[in-house]
């Protein structure tokens, strides 16, 4: 009877510790996949916002790609599409505060922009005036290429005048009259004249100096034959500075009331 006794209490005990363990190896398992479950739920949340970044990406582009188009390229779009072909300065930028409008009237062959800066209007708004555009860029289409040559002024450099440096190893020829001093000089296939009022205390070197510093830089439309340069340092509402050359039969003229924004405009133009 002892025996029996001593057996069921030790074989209760055995069957309490296996119980313990099965209660302990069920409570570690149920943690471990807690623990997984959470970290297949991050991992799921960041591929998400991962895959969530090319749309973003895709939407700004689009965004950007719908953008309303700059002044400038508004301004160039309307003239394309009014003359096929014409030729438009490569940039622009108007003065601050200001915007670029612009007329234009006639054709391909024959054609006038003008170029002025203000409030914002539209491609040739009626309120536009060509006729006080600080700058115009004008074609004219000849029937021959020697009739489009004779419109040439072009001026070749005189013997035997006094000479004067102009900057960039060049010397113009310089001659007076009626209040008025003459610098000529050739750039090229390019006769430059410019006049200056000296009865007005105007003198002729600083402007020829800017003329041939920017020459010496940028370069100006290749002419068919020549081309020409006419400049002033009097400073008028009108479009008196002007840079004239020929391609084929069709005459160019670029004009505006200042003489580096003329250079510049026809440096541009393609």
């Amino acid at each position: 009877m002892k025996k029996t006794i001593l057996l069921i209490p030790l074989t209760l005990l055995v069957l309490g510790t296996a119980a313990c363990g099965n209660s302990s190896s069920a409570n570690d398992s149920s943690s471990s996949k807690a623990s997984s479950s959470k970290v297949e739920k991050k991992a799921t949340k960041k591929n998400s916002k991962t895959k969530a970044a090319p749309a973003a990406k895709q939407t700004a582009s689009s965004a950007s790609s719908s953008a309303t188009p700059d002044r400038y390229t508004t301004m160039k779009q309307a003239v394309q599409a009014k003359l096929p072909g014409a030729k438009f300065p490569s940039n622009y930028t108007a003065a601050a505060g200001k915007n670029l409008n612009v007329q234009a009237i006639g054709n391909s062959a024959n054609y006038g922009l003008y170029l002025s800066e203000g409030s914002s209007l539209p491609f040739n708004d009626p309120r536009l005036d060509g006729l006080i555009a600080p700058v115009a860029i004008k074609k004219v289409t000849y029937a021959t290429p020697a009739a489009a040559e004779a419109q040439i002024n072009y001026r070749p450099v005189e013997q035997g005048l006094p000479t004067v440096s102009v900057g960039d190893n060049l010397t113009a020829t310089e001659e007076g009259a009626a209040g008025s001093t003459y610098l000529t000089w050739a750039e090229g296939h390019w006769s430059v004249s410019l006049q200056s009022a000296t009865i007005n205390g105007e003198q002729p070197l600083p402007l020829a100096n800017q003329v041939t510093s920017l020459l010496s830089k940028e370069m100006l439309p290749v002419p068919a034959g020549h081309g020409a340069i006419s400049l002033t340092t009097t400073s008028t509402n009108t479009r008196q500075n002007s840079v004239t050359w020929r391609e084929g039969n069709a005459l160019y003229t670029v004009s505006s009331t200042d003489p580096i924004k003329a250079l510049q405009t026809a440096i541009d133009l393609k």
